[in-house]
This record gives structure tokens, sequence and C-alpha cells, in this order.
């Protein structure tokens, strides 16, 4: 039988991308490498809220080049001290789907179909976030063509 290759039918080659953990109290972002364009397929990370007790608001955001949003995926929690959460973004995921299981709150939403150019970025935004709070485990899943 031998080994299949998935060929998708937008073209272009599937990459994983496995992010660093940012700074705890820092939201994370990844830029689109120069040279290449990128669509998203799967992008999964975790958070786990510090001991302060804060409210806060979570969001998935593409920014363009220019700095400008191009997408904002808001989720409908607001994040608790020392509580974890987990995102799933997908393309033909069900979008604003919570679940709540053993302690953790699983975010699932669907991405947008878009192309991305070098330079434009994703990236968490979340509002009232603290010191001691830690995104990890990021992972993207992307078609990826030269431009």
């Amino acid at each position: 039988m031998g080994n299949k290759c998935y060929i998708p039918e937008e073209g272009g080659e599937i990459v994983e991308h496995l992010l660093g953990n940012p700074a705890a109290g820092a939201d994370w972002i990844f830029t689109i490498p120069t040279g290449y364009e990128y669509t998203p397929l799967l992008i999964f990370y975790r958070f786990l809220a510090d001991a302060n007790v804060a409210t806060r608001y979570f969001m998935f955001v593409t920014y363009g080049a220019d700095a400008f949003d191009r997408t904002r995926i808001r989720f409908t929690v607001n994040g608790a001290a020392t509580l974890s959460y987990r995102f799933s973004l997908a393309r033909g995921n069900m979008a604003a789907d919570r679940t709540f299981v053993s302690g953790v709150t699983t975010f699932m939403d669907c991405l947008p179909r878009q192309r991305y150019i070098s330079g434009d970025r994703w990236g968490s935004a979340t509002t009232g976030i603290q010191v001691g709070d830690q995104y990890s485990t990021i992972q993207l899943l992307a078609l990826r063509w030269k431009a």
C-alpha cells in the first residue's frame, strides 16, 4: 500500500508550528514568515489563570501587517482565578461551543477561511490579563504557499 500524501484542495503544503510559551502575563502572537502566505486549519492553546482575582476576557485575533484587526473571535466566559482553559479553533468546527470537564473549560470555534500574507499576525488578546497568567501548548496547523 505505501504512504499516501495528502494534498489539500486549495493547494499549498500543510505545516505545523509549535510556539514557545510567552512570558507570564503576556498574550501569544505568531507572525506569518516573510515570503509565505498562510491559511489556518487548526489552532490549539491553553491558558492557566493565576491566583489574582480578576475578570479576564478572551479573544483570538488576526491582525494585518498594517496593524488593523482582520478577525476577532470572542469567547463567552470571564476567566476566573486559578482556573484552566483550553481553546481549539478549526475550520469546520461548530461555532461558539463550550464544554466543562474535570475543572477545565474548553472552547471550540471556527476559523475564517482566509489567506494571510507575510507580516500578518495571529494571537490571543486578553483583557484583564494578570502578571502570573500563562498561555502554553500553542500549536498551529496551517496551509502554506510561497508568496
